[in-house]
């Protein structure tokens, strides 16, 4: 029995406290919930009546899980599959995919790559689900073309798993017979959306390939003669279109000669250039600074009409305003001044020059050098001479975005100041640009300032969003705005249902933890992490999983940490796992390390699974546990007890995996049935080689030698020693370091030195400590002398001490 039996009882009587015992078939029953805490109190509340029962305050819910329609679905169906076991009727597996792909349209959303992943796999276990008879395929043609439709909307990484399956879908949309009729053109905007997608995925070849195989079908059907003026018209967009992906795409890759081939191609089928695959080209060799290929192709005529979708109209032989902009800047960069001036004179040969052709001006002459006063009397002479023009906010604008190229923040804030002179209003974007360029110098205020100014704009599309990004993160990092400052920019984007962007999300996350608002960092993350991509979630991961590491976090902190982290993102690596695993060992929380690696040893992810590296971790940290903390019965149950905050002699500490008033059940000790857990898992496991490696072998034997068990960790070495892989230095350390604690262990201490000494093999002072440590540890201390003499006879000097 425990010492203090006598003093519970009588505390317990005393109080006027029910007595209470472990394995008592009739103790009072307590509430049983699953805390998000470690540990949790196990008084029994009083129940407590109010006047009106109602006024009471509701208990705060966790908020869903906001994740698209079906793709729950299409997760059991990944899961199923890689456990081999029964996967989701077809029928709901087809039903789930259209509503996924549906629900994409409905809030014009990119599909992200690890859904694009799950999406591909429930199409291709759909292609060969069996069908009832005469029953059309699982998923029909019009959510087959909303699909494509919808991948063409694509995130900031597409990867191969949305090329796999925009050709997937295509494929399987040709191959019926119902796919496209033999009126129909082959350049369709199926096909349209299949070239965005794969020129997007470093696949250009492929769609120039593809793109030119369905033109010459289109031409073995006539489909390129004249005819029906409409529908001439929509293959004249398609293939301006398809052409301008496969363009956009060479270019994104750097390939050159994909380029040219490409126009090349398109002059042999009478496909006209216009000023979309002129702006993609000029920017590409302006991007390199090839002022002569620039030159040329801002030179090339402009054949047909060309679609700007900026005004949304058709314009004839016009260059994209875009164009001007490249070619401009690529003058400032290389001083050319010549060129420089021929791109203003073909903006102003208009004798009624528009807005673009006044922006290029004012861009070129900031550009130049000219100072914001030149700038303003450049204005007062062109309106002299054109009197029913006047400078807009898109003309500030510019010049603010020069301004912010050149890096000169103050010549930014002149140009806001020109336009209050002239009396031209501000709008969004002007905000946004001051948001961005005050940022940058980081005047903080001053952004918040323009904040302010931006809420009372009509902003189009959301285009504020980034920079609103960008201020809550440096409002964030910078501590110099209150709590409740931030969430008041939070709200904001909230009221408007959209999502923040990853970093944001990873530094609100933070911000929350660091106030101890778990529910609220656990609502956040919900709202958003099952709508990121692959990597935007690692991202949101590794903040959390830095958090845990950090010795500036509490304790209590860092597992509340990982207990999200762990079940928001099962994807976490075992090697991230394992850290979070050593650093709580390290905080003398061996309870806590234990459930970390249960959680990894109870696994089915290959590479979240514990290997036989996490034993020998686990066993390394119970072995510096034993080290750092008492061996004495209720020594870790006091540590927690700290931890919690709670009184030293309160036995009403309730800890997942202990029993009663805190201790693991009738163990004495507590480390002891941690260590007993983690070496029943070991002798199971199948991904343990048997027999056991030396590496392992030796972290047991320190385990054991720790745990006061010295006579165990000698039968560790025993295997070692008739092991085929044999004995490392690390193992013979510890089997002197067992031999040390050991009864006796002088004497098999001496039997390993002499197997050594006939072994002829170069013995250096670290292992001469460890061999005299276990002498002295016995008692041993004339063989210990005996063996400082022969020490200082062959190498000289005395052994180092060795730790």
């Amino acid at each position: 029995m425990r010492s203090n039996l006598t003093r519970l009882v009588l505390r317990k009587i005393t109080s006027n406290e029910p007595l209470i015992f472990p394995g008592c078939l009739y103790k009072a029953q307590r509430p049983k919930s699953k805390p998000l805490f470690h540990y949790v109190s196990s008084t029994i509340p009083h129940q407590r009546r109010t006047l009106f029962g109602w006024m009471a305050k509701s208990q705060r819910e966790v908020k869903k899980t906001d994740i698209d329609p079906g793709l729950e679905t299409m997760v059991a169906l990944a899961q199923m599959t890689s456990l081999s076991a029964r996967k989701p009727p077809p029928q709901e597996l087809a039903q789930a995919w259209d509503s996924f792909f549906h629900s994409k349209r409905m809030k014009n959303e990119a599909v992200q790559d690890f859904q694009a992943t799950l999406a591909l796999q429930t199409f291709r276990y759909l292609q060969v689900a069996p069908l009832p008879d005469d029953s059309p395929p699982w998923i029909r043609k019009d959510p087959l073309k909303l699909a494509l439709k919808v991948l063409a909307k694509l995130p900031k990484d597409v990867g191969e798993e949305h090329k796999l399956l925009a050709r997937a879908i295509y494929d399987e949309i040709e191959s019926r017979p119902s796919g496209r009729s033999v009126h129909e053109p082959a350049v369709n905007p199926s096909l349209v959306s299949l070239l965005c997608v794969l020129s997007h995925a470093n696949a250009s070849e492929e769609a120039r390939g593809l793109l030119q195989e369905q033109l010459d079908k289109d031409s073995a059907a006539g489909h390129d003669k004249p005819g029906d003026p409409e529908r001439a018209r929509r293959r004249a967009i398609n293939l301006a279109r398809a052409w301008g992906f496969v363009i956009d795409g060479f270019a994104r890759e750097g390939d050159e000669a994909g380029i040219r081939t490409s126009v090349e191609k398109m002059k042999q089928d009478r496909i006209p250039f216009n000023n979309a695959h002129q702006r993609a080209i000029v920017n590409f060799f302006a991007g390199r600074d090839d002022v002569p290929n620039t030159k040329y192709w801002y030179n090339q005529p402009l054949e047909a009409p060309a679609h700007d979708k900026e005004n949304d109209r058709m314009l004839w032989e016009v260059r994209h305003s875009q164009t001007y902009l490249e070619a401009i800047r690529l003058c400032m960069r290389k001083h050319d001044e010549g060129w420089g001036r021929t791109i203003v004179r073909d903006a102003m040969q208009d004798p009624d020059p528009g807005e673009q052709a006044w922006d290029a001006v004012f861009t070129w002459a900031a550009f130049m050098g000219k100072g914001v006063d030149e700038v303003d009397r450049m204005m007062t002479v062109m309106m002299e001479r054109f009197p029913q023009r006047r400078p807009t906010t898109a003309t500030i604008n510019g010049l603010v975005e020069i301004a912010m190229e050149r890096g000169d923040t103050y010549m930014a804030e002149r140009f806001i100041n020109l336009s209050e002179r002239r009396n031209i209003p501000l709008d969004a974007s002007t905000y946004i640009l001051q948001i961005k360029y005050r940022l940058l110098s980081n005047d903080l205020e001053g952004a918040y300032a323009a904040y302010r100014q931006l809420q009372n704009q009509e902003v189009e599309a959301n285009k504020d969003l980034p920079v609103i990004n960008q201020l809550i993160r440096a409002m964030c990092k910078s501590k110099q705005y209150d709590f409740e400052t931030v969430i008041h920019v939070v709200e904001d984007v909230n009221l408007r249902r959209v999502r923040f962007e990853p970093e944001t999300v990873s530094a609100l996350t933070i911000l929350h933890l660091s106030r101890d608002e778990l529910h609220d960092a656990i609502d956040l993350l919900k709202s958003h992490v099952f709508h990121f991509s692959v990597q935007e979630r690692a991202l949101i991961a590794t903040a959390l999983f830095d958090l845990c590491l950090s010795r500036s976090s509490s304790t209590t902190r860092a597992w509340d940490t990982y207990t999200i982290l762990v079940q928001l993102f099962p994807e976490t690596p075992r090697s991230q796992r394992t850290a979070v695993m050593e650093a709580l060992f390290a905080r003398r929380r061996p309870d806590m390390a234990i459930h970390v690696f249960n959680g990894m040893q109870g696994s089915s992810r290959p590479d979240v699974a514990a290997t036989p590296d996490t034993y020998v971790a686990v066993l390394l940290g119970l072995a510096h546990s034993a080290r750092t903390i008492s061996l004495a019965p209720g020594a870790l149950s006091a540590i927690i007890r700290a931890d919690a905050g709670l009184d030293p002699d309160d036995d009403g500490l309730d800890v997942e995996g202990f029993g009663e008033g805190g201790q693991f059940g009738d163990s004495e000790n507590e480390l002891e049935t941690l260590f007993a857990s983690v070496t029943a898992r070991l002798k199971l496991d199948p991904a343990v080689p048997a027999p056991p490696s030396t590496r392992l072998l030796t972290a047991l034997m320190l385990a054991h030698t720790a745990l006061g068990h010295p006579r165990r960790a000698l039968e560790c070495w025993a295997q070692v020693a008739r092991s085929r892989e044999g004995p490392s230095w690390p193992s013979l350390h510890a089997a002197f370091r067992a031999c040390e604690s050991a009864p006796f262990g002088d004497e098999e201490a001496v039997k390993i030195w002499r197997r050594l000494r006939r072994m002829d093999v170069e013995l250096g002072p670290e292992l001469w400590a460890s061999y005299l440590g276990a002498l002295v540890g016995n008692g041993a201390l004339e063989e210990a002398l005996d063996g400082l003499d022969t020490f200082a006879q062959e190498r000289g000097g005395e052994p180092e001490v060795f730790v």
